[in-house]
């Protein structure tokens, strides 16, 4: 999320960059929030807002490919986060979302382990 509170990114109308003061620690990952209550609602349900896929791009994951996404260029469905590396790449999940996420959710589970430099 490079220093991005996961949570504004549910809670407000743009991403938010968090402040280190603020830092929780999930899954081997720092994460950043904006404040103390951010932080503590993060912490009590940290799967809540994290993005899926590990924060790589839905469409990239949907063709085989671990591609950095970018909080610019984001979608929430059903209470779920998913980031895209361009605005071209979110203008064409756009066209097709349950498809592209149905094709990601399939794909992720044979990548997940996968080295970047492996795909």
């Amino acid at each position: 999320m490079h220093g991005v509170d996961p949570v504004s990114m549910f809670e407000s109308s743009a991403p938010t960059q968090g402040n280190a003061v603020h830092t929780s620690t999930y899954d081997g990952v720092d994460y950043y929030f904006t404040s103390a209550e951010a932080k503590a609602s993060f912490d009590a349900a940290p799967e809540q807002y994290l993005p899926q896929f590990g924060g790589f791009c839905a469409f990239g994951v949907q063709v085989g490919k671990k591609l950095d996404g970018d909080v610019r260029y984001a979608d929430i469905v059903e209470g779920k986060l998913y980031l895209f590396v361009s605005a071209a790449t979110l203008e064409k999940y756009l066209e097709d979302p349950e498809a592209v996420i149905a094709g990601a959710n399939a794909k992720w589970p044979g990548i997940v382990n996968t080295p970047v430099s492996d795909l």
